[in-house]
């Protein structure tokens, strides 16, 4: 484990981090900024508690790993710049990949907490939350996230902005709901676009939910599939035979619809 006082600069591993069964083993922590990483191989979660993970109490520059983050996490205090997953995020239902940043240490006209997110195949079981502290506690109503490109598939996982999940039982429900606290009324969380290259799915398992959550979509686009998405519009996008089921918090939703209402979340959950 690194574990470094002030600011750091920019890192660079040219193999993997990778966590073992030691607690705490395969980390970067920065108790300040981090000027960006750069893993050349893996970053990967061992059997020890909180191994495999990279964080900045204060904000992290560009990410880039070189393969796949196989259960680890990045996490920022303040804010992250773009990350760039070569490979896939390949998690577990007891082991999710969790990418997190609160938002800006300073508000201007916007709040971007993960200015992007590019992974080359697959997402599996990966939380892509804007608005979280290092704990993954919700804090930011405000936060935004920059545009959301995969190459493969996405599979039980879950991009939030701005949103909690109130009772704890999965995004993509009605009870997901704003972040509570200090509200920017000019602000407006939002993720800037998502395009999804292969399969979007849930889980084949009853009772848990994954969903897409924001005040704001620019544009959602999967195979066969392009609407842009804003907080005004009232739209629906087909999800064919995806089974892909859609809902607002407090409401129900046509299965297979993915709407947004005036003021309201955008939100896409499903099974199999």
């Amino acid at each position: 484990m690194a574990d470094i006082a002030g600011n750091i600069g920019m890192i660079k591993i040219k193999g993997d981090l990778a966590g073992n069964v030691g607690t705490d083993s395969g980390q970067v922590i920065s108790e300040s900024n981090l000027a960006g990483i750069s893993i050349g191989g893996n970053l990967t979660h061992g059997s020890g508690a909180g191994s495999g993970f990279v964080s900045s109490i204060g904000t992290m520059g560009s990410v880039t790993i070189g393969a796949n983050v196989e259960g680890g996490s990045i996490r920022a205090g303040d804010a992250i710049g773009a990350i760039n997953i070569k490979g896939s995020i390949q998690g577990t239902a007891s082991n999710p990949v969790v990418i997190s940043a609160r938002g800006q240490a300073d508000q201007t006209k916007t709040d971007l907490a993960i200015k992007s997110l590019t992974v080359g195949f697959n997402v599996k079981f990966g939380f892509i939350l804007g608005g979280y502290d290092l704990q993954t506690n919700a804090e930011n109503p405000d936060a935004q996230i920059g545009a959301v490109k995969i190459g493969g598939s996405w599979d039980e996982s879950s991009i939030v902005a701005g949103a909690q999940d109130s009772s704890h039982n999965g995004f993509g429900n009605g009870d997901d709901a704003m972040i509570g606290g200090a509200d920017n009324i000019d602000i407006v969380s939002k993720i800037a676009s998502i395009v999804i290259k292969g399969s979007v799915l849930g889980s084949n398992a009853s009772g848990d939910h994954f969903g897409f959550v924001a005040q704001q979509i620019g544009s959602f686009r999967f195979p066969g599939h392009h609407r842009p998405h804003r907080s005004h519009d009232h739209r629906c996008l087909s999800a064919r035979d995806r089974d892909i089921k859609t809902e607002h918090p407090g409401s129900t939703r046509d299965p297979g619809c993915l709407r947004v209402s005036p003021g309201k979340f955008l939100l896409l959950s499903g099974h199999r």
